[in-house]
């Protein structure tokens, strides 16, 4: 899937526990793309694939905690 961007930025956002040792009780990954005439179901897909299917790190933390997403477009 070939789609030109000006920019991409992955945020996490995490709760951590109030008992130590303190670990994440969730996540939350925001995707911002950022690019005139933004193919939105181009990028949807992407970020599914990623997180689905190629992401090892994905994959283990939603074994272990809820893990969420969102995508954010900001278009020229």
């Amino acid at each position: 899937m070939r789609v030109i961007v000006d920019d991409i930025k992955v945020r996490v956002e995490g709760e951590l526990s109030e008992e130590q040792p303190s670990y994440y009780k969730n996540m939350h990954v925001i995707y911002e793309f950022t690019g005139k005439d933004l193919p939105h179901k181009k990028i949807e897909r992407a970020v599914k694939l990623s997180e689905e299917e190629y992401c090892g790190v994905s994959a283990l933390y939603k074994k272990a905690i809820p893990v969420s997403s969102e995508i954010i477009y900001h278009e020229d």
